[in-house]
Order: C-alpha cells, then sequence, then structure tokens
C-alpha cells in the first residue's frame, strides 16, 4: 500500500496473498476438469459459470502480484487496481451470480427468462466488462495514476472507450432486469408446465416395498 506499514505486517499480507492463491488455482481446476469433455449443455447458466471463472482466474492471479511487496509499490496507486477489481466482481463473481438466476427462475417460478434478450445481456455484458477490466490493467501497467481528478493526457483515448464499455453494462443490466420483471408478471406457458413437471417428477422405487420387507 501508500502507506508506512511494519514490516512484520508486509510480510504477512505478502505471504496470506501468495498462500490463496494455491487454494484458489486448485478450485478452478477442478471446475475445469469438470467441464472438460463432460456432456455438458452450453446453455446460459453454463456460459456465465465459465465466464465467472475466468474472470476470478485472471483477477486473482493479477491480486497475486499486486499483493508482491515489491510490485505493489509500482501499482497501487495505478489504474491497474481497478482492473484487478473489475475482474473479481464484474468478470467473476456478478456472473456467477447471473448464472445462479438463470438456473433457479424455471424452478421459483415454473417459468424461462426470454432466451432472446438473455443472449443480448449474456453476450453484451460478458464483452463490456471484460473490455473495461483489460483497458483499465493496461492503461495502469502503462503508468496510468488513479485517485485523481484529471487523467495525465497521455490516455485521454482510452476515455470514451471505457465511458463505452460502463454504459454498455448499464444497458444490458436494465434488459436483463426488463426480461426479469416481464418473466415474472406473465403467467408460465403449457410447455414450461410440462417441463416443470417432469424436471419435479417423483422418480418410482425399484428396491423393496414395505410390504415386501
Amino acid at each position: 500500500m501508500d502507506m508506512p506499514n511494519p514490516v512484520w505486517l508486509q510480510i504477512l499480507s505478502q505471504a496470506a496473498t501468495l498462500g490463496i492463491v494455491w487454494p484458489s488455482g486448485m478450485t478452478i481446476a477442478t471446475l475445469l476438469h469438470h467441464i472438460w469433455r463432460n456432456k455438458i449443455t452450453w446453455n446460459i447458466t453454463a456460459r456465465f459459470l465459465l465466464v465467472g471463472v475466468a474472470g476470478w482466474a485472471f483477477g486473482g492471479f493479477q491480486g497475486a502480484t499486486t499483493g508482491v511487496w515489491g510490485l505493489d509499490v509500482y501499482q497501487h496507486n495505478t489504474m491497474a487496481l481497478p482492473g484487478h477489481i473489475h475482474f473479481m466482481l464484474l468478470a467473476g463473481a456478478l456472473p456467477m451470480a447471473f448464472g445462479v438466476l438463470y438456473a433457479i427462475m424455471p424452478d421459483l417460478t415454473k417459468k424461462h427468462l426470454n432466451k432472446t434478450l438473455g443472449e443480448i445481456h449474456f453476450w453484451g455484458t460478458t464483452v463490456a466488462i471484460f473490455a473495461l477490466a483489460f483497458l483499465f490493467t493496461q492503461i495502469g501497467i502503462d503508468g496510468a495514476i488513479r485517485r485523481e481528478a484529471d487523467m495525465p493526457g497521455a490516455y485521454d483515448w482510452a476515455m470514451p472507450w471505457l465511458l463505452f464499455f460502463a454504459l454498455v453494462i448499464g444497458v444490458t443490466q436494465f434488459v436483463f432486469l426488463y426480461n426479469f420483471v416481464k418473466t415474472l408478471k406473465r403467467k408460465p406457458s403449457s410447455i414450461e408446465m410440462q417441463n416443470y413437471e417432469a424436471l419435479h417428477k417423483v422418480p418410482q422405487g425399484m428396491g423393496l416395498t414395505q410390504s415386501g420387507r
């Protein structure tokens, strides 16, 4: 950080930062191994999960570099830090949360969100959040400072793009909100009811019955 800290605290923080990389990396590898050669249906839930894993990986390992004492001296006050945060939250946690919402919606309401609006939401959100986070990281590595009212003129070219990607992220969330509210208000179709009943049908036991024990 950009403030004096005791040496023992800096050493402890660096060790903890690097230590958390191992379980995080193992978790990501485990998820990818489950996906590899699996007969997974690449619906919007599965794709949001994969996007979240990618964001988590990029942001997590970028965070490991900023956790190194010597590197953080140079990176802490640059736009690389917003890049790390946007990878972790916007590209990591948010897509996973959306994946959960798309998955549980049919269970809770017996209705599916509109597929076309869902695709707009997925692609708009995915492309924009990664572009925003990568651009923050790129200009940060190049030396763009943060916590200042005015960005140095050398990075004027990046400002319209950052604004554009941020607006795309915002607009696509309104698309999702419209889709969500519209789905809640309508009645489930006959096909949705059939799918719900088939999915939640209680299987018939094939073992011993009560009388046969």
